[in-house]
């Protein structure tokens, strides 16, 4: 599954909520069959306009290397961009992270990589407690951001990895300080949940997916991944889902005349919008 599940599974949501309509006003086939073409036109767009910011991200490399990377170690070269932290992120004034950004241009192909190491203060000499590689795309800076994720009180960081949908949906690196082993994680899949934030209402994560309509997905952290457990579509209409661990998905509610304009929900029972008062249903 790769970051085009974006707008695929977006359009195959705009699509699923045109058919519920359809197909409870009874009203013609033609009109059901101009919506499917419609809809496969526009994930195929959609799709073609980011091609080149997806295939960077179809195949990223997600692992502990334990050792320098060999890409850097092979080409010698100079970090585009370089980030270091040990007042702010984990433990203060005892943890470290650092995280480069190389571009390796060849003949061939111009590639861009990260690198990520952190650091644990021990009888006052730093020591590199795990070390992780990653593929980026070329065009967005680290733009890194400090902030609490998890709500343990102690500091995680996002870094910028793609934008898609015309700069709709912001994709972020997450990494998670991990106080118990005193290292970080690598959060495998933040790439397919965009604008994403801290979410104290639930003390979850939430995102918000933007594509021929717009999803706030609402996450738990899982390992190095994370789960999403309920969505609020809104896509011709209003719908909200709850999914359970293997990912099976109930339909909970919804309401075909809603007409929101790309609301960003901070809960989904009682479904209420960031910003505004409780929406009218208590689930």
């Amino acid at each position: 599954m790769g970051i085009e599940s974006l707008y695929i599974c977006g359009g195959a949501v705009w699509l699923n909520h045109s058919f519920r309509r359809l197909l409870g006003d009874k009203r013609n086939f033609n009109e059901m069959k101009m919506r499917l073409i419609f809809s496969l036109l526009l994930i195929s767009i959609l799709s073609c306009q980011q091609k080149r910011n997806l295939d960077l991200l179809q195949n990223p490399i997600y692992f502990d290397l334990g050792k320098t990377s060999e890409i850097v170690k092979s080409t010698q070269i100079k970090p585009e961009e370089y980030f270091v932290d040990s007042t702010t992120f984990g433990r203060k004034a005892f943890s470290k992270i650092e995280i480069f950004k190389y571009r390796v241009s060849t003949s061939d192909d111009d590639s861009v990589y990260g690198l990520i190491r952190f650091y644990s203060l021990r009888n006052k000499i730093w020591t590199l407690k795990n070390e992780f590689q990653y593929q980026k795309d070329g065009l967005t800076e680290l733009d890194i951001e400090i902030s609490d994720y998890n709500n343990d009180k102690y500091k995680d960081i996002t870094f910028a990895s793609a934008i898609a949908a015309r700069g709709a949906n912001e994709v972020r690196q997450l990494i998670i300080y991990d106080k118990k082993k005193d290292e970080i994680v690598f959060i495998k899949n933040s790439a397919y949940y965009p604008n994403l934030k801290y979410n104290s209402t639930l003390n979850c994560l939430d995102a918000m997916l933007f594509y021929g309509g717009v999803s706030t997905v609402f996450l738990e952290i899982s390992g190095d991944s994370l789960l999403k457990f309920a969505s609020v579509d809104v896509a011709d209409g209003l719908s909200v889902s709850e999914y359970d661990k293997n990912g099976n998905e109930k339909l909970i509610y919804e309401d075909s005349i809603y007409k929101g304009e790309f609301p960003r929900f901070k809960n989904f029972k009682p479904i209420i919008e960031y910003g505004q008062e409780e929406y009218k249903l208590q689930l």
